[in-house]
């Protein structure tokens, strides 16, 4: 099998349509349709806001992924008006502002809707404040109660300067969360300008390797290219100068982080095999043979207007048609030479062949 770092010998097998039928579907998270909108807004390029919380100055951004080690450990039950919602931190902070409130409180025996009672008094000015700025009315019900909702969470990490820590919203009216999102650009002081409607090729890359013209000769229709390292990462490429890592969910690839260059990237290898004709030509068969060529699976691609492309940042979700089934197209140094399927074997992702050259 092809393995996708370049410092590594490669090697090619088959694997039997038995076993191909035995790989393990890939799971993808699912997310609403009515919140695919919501979390485009909500995850918006701004600059962090500034805000007063218990008589602290903090800035709060949106973030995703939430750190790994910092998720919030606690939850608040949250009613807008008549629709419920949750704000998820970390127990220490909530600890933090119930002594705040009152330093004789038992915070291990403390009841839920107590806590929240005491919470809502404490934070009584800033409840407020967001109620005349959203138009609806807030009421805190529990402190780790079963105030639950099916929404994906809106993470973002607040900085103080005495300690910084992740939280998440959820709220089962998406109309909420759309709400919030726009209070947060109307604060950062960024208004929403008109996108430029210039078209860019989007792609949605679900892996690469790197081979030689030799190994891609050989390929044959049942053959499988194993991905693995940074050749096994779903990547958003767009204009094929900017690329950004995504996860797949059901409404299509999620940035995991902002777009960034090629050049410089640990993706760098991908787009780094471009070979001058002249030079090939005063090279004999056997030297041609080793030459490196990137093997690129395409799921799909589509084209945004670069108004929107300036917005991407991690969180985004960008839908694309077509993304049902994992058949990728086989793209060499920007060339389609074949069809596959992605599978899964053990731990790693591979792509089966379908056809190549002739074939595809």
């Amino acid at each position: 099998m092809l393995q996708s770092t370049p410092q590594k010998k490669r090697a090619t097998s088959k694997v039997s349509a038995t076993r191909m039928s035995r790989g393990e579907p890939l799971e993808l998270t699912q997310v609403a349709a009515i919140y695919l909108d919501v979390l485009n807004a909500f995850y918006r390029r701004r600059r962090p806001v500034e805000i007063a919380v218990a008589a602290e100055s903090v800035t709060i951004e949106a973030v995703w992924p939430l750190l790994v080690g910092h998720e919030p450990s606690s939850k608040i039950g949250v009613e807008i008006a008549g629709s419920k919602a949750s704000l998820e931190l970390p127990r220490a902070q909530i600890d933090k502002w119930l002594v705040q409130a009152d330093p004789t409180v038992d915070l291990e025996r403390i009841a839920p809707g107590h806590a929240a009672l005491l919470l809502e008094s404490f934070l009584a000015g800033e409840l407020s404040w967001l109620e005349a700025k959203l138009g609806e009315a807030i009421a805190l019900e529990s402190v780790n109660g079963r105030n639950k909702t099916a929404s994906p969470p809106f993470g973002f990490v607040v900085n103080s300067s005495e300690v910084a820590f992740s939280c998440a919203l959820r709220f089962e009216n998406a109309g909420h969360a759309a709400a919030l999102a726009e209070l947060l650009n109307a604060i950062s002081g960024e208004g929403a300008s008109l996108p430029d409607k210039v078209p860019v090729l989007v792609g949605l890359w679900r892996g690469a390797v790197e081979v030689s013209i030799g190994e891609l000769q050989s390929l044959r229709p049942g053959d499988v290219v194993l991905l693995d390292g940074n050749g096994s990462t779903a990547l958003l490429v767009i204009g094929e100068r900017l690329v950004a890592p995504v996860e797949l969910i059901d409404a299509g690839p999620r940035l995991m982080a902002s777009p960034c260059q090629f050049n410089g990237s640990r993706w760098e290898w991908i787009m780094n095999q471009k070979t001058a004709p002249d030079a090939v030509q005063t090279l004999d068969d056997a030297a041609l043979d080793d030459l490196p060529v990137s093997l690129v699976f395409e799921l799909g691609r589509t084209t945004l207007p670069i108004g929107e492309i300036r917005q991407l940042g991690a969180g985004t979700i960008v839908p694309l048609p077509g993304l049902e089934s994992e058949t990728v197209d086989v793209i060499a140094n920007g060339k389609r030479v074949g069809r596959g399927e992605i599978v899964r074997i053990g731990e790693s992702l591979g792509v089966r062949l379908f056809g190549m050259f002739g074939n595809a």
